[in-house]
C-alpha cells in the first residue's frame, strides 16, 4: 500500500520535442529528489490545453508526498481519464485510497493495475496490504506469493509475509521469512526489528536482542527498535539496560506510548515508584485507552500497597480489553490482599474469570490414557517459576523428591531465564519442555500428546500462568497447588491441594475444585546455603526486635495499626521491615509517616531493601519474633522465618490468602502463635517478648522440629503428595472403567 509507481518516460510521445525534453528533465529531477524543480516542470506540462498524462500522474505523486492528498487524487484521476490503461496510475490511486483507509476502493484500484499489467509485482504487494486491512489474510498471502514469483528478491514482500505468519501465531515461519527479507535487503531495518519481536515471542531472547541492535544500527533515530530492545533486555533480566533503551526511544519520540508504558513497568520493578507512576500517567494522558499502561500502573500501586487504586487501574484495563485474561488474573491476585474480600468473594471473581476466558474450551474428545490404577503415573508440572523464586521454594519439596518408580515427572517450563534452581528441576524431570512462546492451543496439544495422566498447575492466577491451557483439559486429571494455592475457578481443574486450616471444610463448596486435604498444604525446601542460626537478638541487645519481611503490598492499614500496637505494648521494642519496595525513598517516607500517625517514632523502625536470597534469610538474624501482616499473611516468609529460628505471630482471616501463616504454624506444631482476634495477637506478641529464655530455646530447636515434619521434610512430604495422586488416579480409573 506504500509503493508508488515508478517514473517512466512518457509512453505516448507529447506533441512537441520541447515537451518531450521538459518531461525528461522533470523525471530526472524527480528521480534525483529535486522535487521543487520537478513540480515546476510537471505543472508546465499539466497546464497545456492537452495535458500530458504522465506529467499529471507524476505531479500527483509529488503532491501525495507533500501531504496534499486531495489534489494528488484529482491529478491522478485526470491522468486516468486521458489514458485509462496507465497501470502505474491505478496503483497510485490505490495508494491514495489506502492513505484514506478506504480499503475496498484501494483493492479495486490495485486489481485494475494488475489487470492491465499482470507482472506488476508492486501492485500485487500493495493489493496484499489492502487485503490484510480487509481481514482477508489468505488472499493477501496469495498476492504476496505472486509478487515473489515475479520478483524473488522483493524484501518487503517477504517482510509482509512474515507479518501475516506472526499474526497467525506461526512464529517459526515468521522468523524464517523475516530472515529472508533481511537477507535480500540487509538495510531493511524493519525486517530485523520484526524478526526480533517474533524471536521474543519464541523465548529466544539473545537472538532477539541481536536483531533489535541490528535494526538500531540501521535506523538509530527511530523509537520502535529501541523500545523493542528494551523489552528483550527486560525479559533477559537486565532491567537497568532496558530502562536505558526505553529512555533512548523517548529521546527520539517523547510521546511514544509503548516506550513510556514499558519504562514505567521496568522502573517499578527496580523500585523507582515515583518516576514509574509519572511515566505511566504520561502514557495514559496521551492514550487513555492504553490497556497495558493501566495494567502497569495498577501493578505499581499494588506494590506500594494502594489496593483500591490498583483495583481501579486493573478494572479500567479490563473494560478496554475484556478478552485480556492476564489483566483479569492481575485483579484476582490483587483481591487476595483486600481485607474486604472473603473466600466467597475471592472465588466468585475466579468463577467470573472462568466464565469470561475459559467457557467452551474443554474439547468434546476425552482422554485415552490407560486406566490402570496401579501403574506408574506420568505427572506434568506447569509453571513459569522453575527458577530461584518464592513459588519454586514451595513446590521444590515435591519435584525434587519424587519416587521415580511411582511418578514420571514432566516439567513444562515458561521460565524466561534459567539458573541453578532450574538445573535442579531439570535434572529430576523425566522430560523438560520449554514452552515460552507456545500458544495455548499448541501447548495443550503437546501435553495431550505427552499422555500426561495428572497435570499440576503451579501458578494459579500469578504472573506467567497458563490457565487457558488448563481450561482445554489436556490431561484426564488436573489440580492446582503450592505456587498460588487459592483456587483457579476453572471447572477443568479437578482438585486443589490444601489443609483444613487453609480451607476449612465448611468453605469447600465455594471452590470450583474439589479440595483434597493434606496434613500440610505447604512444604519448604531449605536452600543449600542456609545461613547459620544466630543467638537471639534480645539476649545480645537487651530489647525485643519484631520483624516483617514481606512485600509492601501486605503492609495494609490493618497491619500498620496492629504492628504499632505491638510496639506500644512492648516497651523499647523495635521493628524491622524488609521489602524490595524500600529501595524507593518515597516508599520509605510514606511508611514512616504511617507509623508516626500511630504514635511510633522513626527511630523504632528499621527499613531494609532488596538483597540476594541468602542475605534476605540472614536478615532474620536481627529478628526475635516475626509479625504476620493482615489480612494477606506470609507464606514462604513464614517458612523461611522458621528455618531461621524465628516464630511468627499470626491472625487468620476470612480467606485462604489470610490463613497461610496459620496453616504453616499448625503444621509446625506452633499453634500457640495463632491468635483468635486482634487483642489476642497483641497478647501473644507481648507474652513471648517477656519469655526471652523460652524464645531462645525455641529458636535453637526449630530446624530440627521442621525436619521431623512434612512441612520441612521434602521426601516425607513428597510421599504424602504421591499418595494423594494415587488416590485421585484410582478414582478416575474406576469412573472411566465403569463408563466403558
Amino acid at each position: 500500500m506504500d509503493k508508488d509507481a515508478g517514473l517512466p518516460p512518457a509512453t505516448d510521445p507529447p506533441a512537441t520535442d520541447s515537451d518531450i525534453a521538459t518531461l525528461a528533465a522533470a523525471v530526472a529531477h524527480h528521480r534525483a529528489g529535486r522535487f521543487d524543480e520537478a513540480e515546476r516542470l510537471y505543472r508546465i506540462l499539466a497546464a497545456r490545453s492537452s495535458p500530458e498524462p504522465d506529467a499529471l500522474h507524476n505531479l500527483g505523486l509529488i503532491l501525495r508526498r507533500r501531504g496534499d492528498k486531495a489534489a494528488a487524487a484529482a491529478l491522478i484521476r485526470q491522468a486516468l481519464s486521458l489514458r485509462p490503461d496507465m497501470a502505474e496510475a491505478h496503483n497510485s490511486l490505490g495508494n491514495l485510497h489506502s492513505d484514506a483507509r478506504t480499503f475496498p476502493a484501494a483493492a479495486e484500484s490495485y486489481a485494475a493495475a494488475i489487470a492491465l499489467k499482470p507482472d506488476y509485482a508492486e501492485a500485487h504487494f500493495n493489493l496484499a496490504g489492502a487485503l490484510i486491512a480487509l481481514e482477508r489474510p489468505e488472499a493477501a498471502v496469495a498476492s504476496l506469493e505472486t509478487a515473489l514469483r515475479l520478483k524473488p528478491d522483493f524484501a518487503r514482500a517477504h517482510q509482509r509475509l512474515g507479518e501475516i505468519a506472526s499474526a497467525g501465531g506461526r512464529f517459526e515461519d515468521a522468523v524464517a521469512v523475516f530472515a529472508a527479507a533481511a537477507r535480500f535487503d540487509p538495510g531493511l531495518a524493519a525486517a530485523h526489528d520484526a524478526r526480533g519481536v517474533v524471536l521474543q515471542r519464541l523465548g529466544r531472547l539473545l537472538e532477539a536482542e541481536a536483531a533489535h541492535r541490528r535494526a538500531i544500527a540501521l535506523t538509530p533515530d527511530l523509537a520502535e527498535p529501541h523500545t523493542n530492545l528494551g523489552t528483550a533486555l527486560q525479559r533477559l533480566g537486565r532491567p537497568e539496560e532496558a530502562a536505558q533503551s526505553y529512555e533512548e526511544a523517548l529521546r527520539h519520540a517523547p510521546d511514544h506510548v509503548a516506550a513510556l508504558t514499558n519504562l514505567g513497568a521496568v522502573l517499578q520493578r527496580l523500585g523507582r515508584f515515583a518516576p514509574a507512576v509519572e511515566r505511566l500517567e504520561r502514557a495514559l494522558t496521551l492514550a487513555p485507552d492504553a490497556a497495558d499502561a493501566w495494567v502497569n500502573l495498577g501493578l505499581a500501586h499494588q506494590r506500594l500497597g494502594h489496593i483500591a487504586t490498583a483495583e481501579e487501574c486493573f478494572r479500567r484495563a479490563m473494560a478496554i480489553r475484556p478478552a485480556d485474561a492476564h489483566a483479569h488474573s492481575n485483579l484476582i491476585f490483587l483481591l487476595d490482599f483486600d481485607p474486604a474480600r472473603n473466600a466467597a468473594a475471592q472465588q466468585a471473581e475466579r468463577r467470573r474469570w472462568a466464565a469470561r476466558h475459559a467457557a467452551g474450551l474443554i474439547p468434546a474428545v476425552g482422554h485415552d490414557n490407560a486406566p490402570e490404577p496401579e501403574r506408574r503415573l506420568r505427572v506434568g508440572y506447569l509453571s513459569a517459576d522453575f527458577r530461584a523464586h518464592s513459588a519454586a521454594f514451595a513446590f521444590a519439596a515435591v519435584l525434587l523428591n519424587h519416587d521415580q518408580g511411582a511418578v514420571e515427572s514432566v516439567c513444562y517450563s515458561g521460565a524466561l531465564r534459567e539458573d541453578e534452581w532450574s538445573a535442579r528441576f531439570r535434572a529430576k524431570a523425566r522430560l523438560w519442555r520449554p514452552v515460552e512462546g507456545m500458544s495455548d492451543e499448541a501447548l495443550a496439544e503437546r501435553i495431550r500428546g505427552d499422555r500426561i495422566d495428572i497435570l499440576v498447575d503451579l501458578s494459579g492466577h500469578s504472573a506467567g500462568n497458563r490457565l487457558p491451557v488448563l481450561a482445554r483439559k489436556p490431561a484426564p486429571l488436573q489440580l492446582t497447588a503450592w505456587g498460588h494455592a487459592n483456587g483457579t475457578g476453572l471447572p477443568a481443574v479437578d482438585y486443589l491441594l490444601a489443609d483444613r486450616v487453609l480451607v476449612p471444610p465448611e468453605e469447600a463448596s465455594l471452590f470450583a475444585e474439589r479440595i483434597h486435604y493434606l496434613p500440610s498444604a505447604f512444604a519448604l525446601t531449605a536452600p543449600d546455603d542456609l545461613p547459620p542460626l544466630t543467638p537471639l537478638p534480645a539476649i545480645r541487645g537487651g530489647t525485643i526486635t519484631f520483624g516483617c519481611l514481606n512485600r509492601l503490598a501486605k503492609l495494609t492499614a490493618a497491619s500498620v495499626e496492629i504492628f504499632a500496637a505491638v510496639l506500644d505494648r512492648v516497651a523499647g521494642a523495635r521493628l524491622v521491615l524488609k521489602a524490595r519496595e524500600f529501595e524507593d525513598a518515597a516508599a520509605r517516607l510514606e511508611v514512616t509517616a504511617r507509623f508516626a500517625a500511630c504514635g511510633i517514632a522513626a527511630d523504632r523502625l528499621r527499613l531494609l531493601g532488596a538483597s540476594d536470597h541468602r542475605n534476605h534469610l540472614a536478615a532474620y538474624g536481627e529478628v526475635d519474633i516475626a509479625l504476620d501482616p493482615l489480612p494477606h499473611g506470609g507464606g514462604i516468609s513464614v517458612m523461611e522465618a522458621l528455618w531461621m529460628g524465628v516464630p511468627t505471630v499470626a491472625l487468620p482471616g476470612l480467606a485462604p490468602s489470610h490463613r497461610m501463616a496459620a496453616s504453616i504454624l499448625t503444621a509446625a506444631g506452633l499453634e500457640e502463635f495463632i491468635a483468635r482476634n486482634s487483642e489476642d495477637y497483641l497478647a501473644i506478641a507481648a507474652a513471648w517478648a517477656d519469655r526471652v529464655g523460652a524464645l531462645a530455646e525455641l529458636r535453637a530447636g526449630l530446624r530440627a522440629r521442621l525436619g521431623a515434619r512434612p512441612l520441612g521434610n521434602g521426601p516425607l512430604y513428597a510421599r504424602l503428595v504421591e499418595a494423594a495422586y494415587r488416590a485421585m488416579w484410582r478414582e478416575w480409573c474406576a469412573g472411566h472403567n465403569a463408563a466403558r
